[in-house]
C-alpha cells in the first residue's frame, strides 16, 4: 500500500467585500457644530451599522461637517474599519447606541 501526502486544499477564500455607510450631505448648522464637539470632548461615542437607516438618519441630523467630530463605531462585520468586537463588549444590540459617561443631576451615571 501507498500512501500519498495528502495536499493541503486552497484555503484562502476571495476577498470579503466590505461596506461602506452612504455620505452624509446635510448642511451642519452652528448648533449641531456646538454638539457634536460638547459630545467628542466628554468622550461619547456612536455605535451604528452602515446599513442602518436610523444611523444615517442621526448623522444627517448633525451634517456632515459635525458628524466628523462624533466618534463613531462601525458594528457590522462588513462594514469598512469594523469594530466588531468593541461592539459585541460593550453590549450592543441595536443601532444607533450613543455612550457618554455624563452625570445626571441624581449622579447616575449614563
Amino acid at each position: 500500500m501507498i500512501v500519498q501526502p495528502a495536499v493541503a486544499a486552497e484555503t484562502s477564500a476571495p476577498p470579503k467585500q466590505l461596506f461602506s455607510p452612504p455620505p452624509v450631505k446635510t448642511a451642519t448648522t452652528p448648533k449641531a457644530a456646538a454638539l457634536a464637539k460638547h459630545l467628542s470632548a466628554k468622550g461619547a461615542r456612536m455605535y451604528g451599522a452602515y446599513w442602518c437607516s436610523h444611523c444615517f438618519d442621526q448623522k444627517s441630523a448633525f451634517g456632515s461637517k459635525a458628524v466628523e467630530d462624533i466618534d463613531y463605531v462601525e458594528c457590522a462585520a462588513d462594514g469598512v474599519d469594523s469594530q466588531r468586537a468593541k461592539c459585541d463588549r460593550r453590549g450592543v444590540k441595536g443601532y444607533p447606541v450613543s455612550y457618554t459617561h455624563l452625570t445626571l443631576p441624581t449622579n447616575r451615571e449614563v
